[in-house]
């Protein structure tokens, strides 16, 4: 009867560790989820710019499409953390560059170097900027209009094309809040609705190393709703392993990979081409704290840029990077794997107990 006991307790001890590693699982993954690094007052800077005077980058916006040499940055800090809900402030700067005069346009339009423009496809932008109406620019300030400094085109000699292009330069410096649910980090309105997908860090808890992860990454991209893979990307593991990836804060050889596959998207009015334009994205998260670390690829696009602010894609001729952790340190390291394997050794544990207890009580009845 000794071994009996021991053995229902052996197994009992097993139930409850199951239960308990279970339910601390869930909670980690659940709506009690919530980053040790993330407080009040903790932020993040992302920088996208050109590596050289001479950089060619592009920003599609909802109605237009701008040109040549593009940099900005945004920043999100953490107002309040409460009842699994965060409150981030959100800070959006661009700066188009112009030129100052129409002397200094054409130079450089004749000696073949990068001009900025941001412009307008579409023959009812034509007819309006004609007319002196520039009420179709919705997304840039309108304050910085200089009608002086719009070139339009609509010659027999433009293959039909109606242009209006601005080379006047324009920075745009937004702020505004977002709520962000902590469970499944989706953005929520006033009503509690979501909205979007939050995508300056992910939980590494709910992506295992051993499989890819499908899931929503834009809720409304021009009308659209945009999936994504999340892979765990180790040296000589992937196929498609792109190195290592080197930021401010470390260099990282590890490392989640968000890719939204390449899509073609046609738009007169916001490509400025009759051809369709490739978008894609693949961003990179620290492994242990799931911090976005930057693109590996030149686009960046996600819910707060396409649905606030109207940009649908930034495209410079650098990367969107991270370039300054504010309250927000760690030690790069990697992954425990066996994290998610811990419930089924212990289910494991409990399936030889079962039998053994029995053996043994069949054993000793029979005594």
């Amino acid at each position: 009867m000794h071994i009996l006991r021991s053995g229902w307790k052996i197994g009992f001890f097993l139930c409850v560790l199951a239960f308990s590693l279970s339910y601390g699982l869930n909670m980690v993954r659940g709506e009690n989820y919530q980053p040790s690094w993330l407080h009040s007052g903790c932020s993040a800077t992302y920088d996208f710019d050109g590596q050289s005077s001479a950089s060619f980058g592009d920003i599609m916006f909802n109605e237009s499409r701008a040109y040549g040499r593009i940099s900005g940055n945004c920043t999100w800090t953490v107002l309040t953390t409460a009842n699994g809900f965060a409150t981030i402030e959100f800070e959006f700067n661009l700066i188009i560059p112009g030129c100052d005069t129409i002397d200094e346009y054409a130079a450089a339009i004749k000696a073949h170097q990068v001009v900025t423009t941001v412009e307008y496809t579409g023959k009812e932008f034509v007819d309006a900027a004609k007319n002196g109406d520039f009420s179709f620019v919705r997304t840039l300030p309108r304050d910085q209009i200089d009608p002086q400094k719009a070139e339009i085109v609509d010659d027999p000699d433009s293959n039909g094309v109606y242009l209006v292009a601005f080379w006047c330069g324009f920075h745009v410096q937004e702020m505004f809040n977002v709520t962000v649910n902590l469970q499944d980090l989706t953005m929520i309105d006033e009503h509690s609705n979501p909205w979007g997908k939050w995508l300056y860090w992910i939980n590494p808890l709910c992506y295992p190393v051993d499989r890819d992860i499908q899931e929503t990454a834009l809720y409304d991209w021009s009308g659209t709703q945009l999936d994504r893979s999340v892979t765990y990307m180790l040296p000589g593991k992937q196929p498609h392993y792109s190195g290592s990836v080197q930021t401010p804060i470390g260099t990282f050889s590890e490392y989640y990979l968000g890719m939204i596959s390449p899509f073609n998207f046609q738009n007169l009015n916001v490509t400025g081409s009759k051809e369709p334009v490739h978008v894609w994205q693949t961003v990179t998260y620290e492994p242990t704290t799931g911090l976005l670390l930057n693109s590996l690829s030149s686009h960046y696009l996600d819910d707060i840029l396409a649905q606030k602010l109207g940009v649908l894609r930034l495209n410079p001729d650098g990367y969107f990077r991270l370039s300054k952790l504010v309250e927000i340190s760690f030690e790069p390291q990697k992954v425990a794997p066996s994290l998610d394997l811990i419930p089924y050794f212990v289910g494991g544990g409990i399936m030889v107990t079962i039998p053994l207890v029995y053996w043994s009580y069949r054993r000793r009845s029979k005594r």
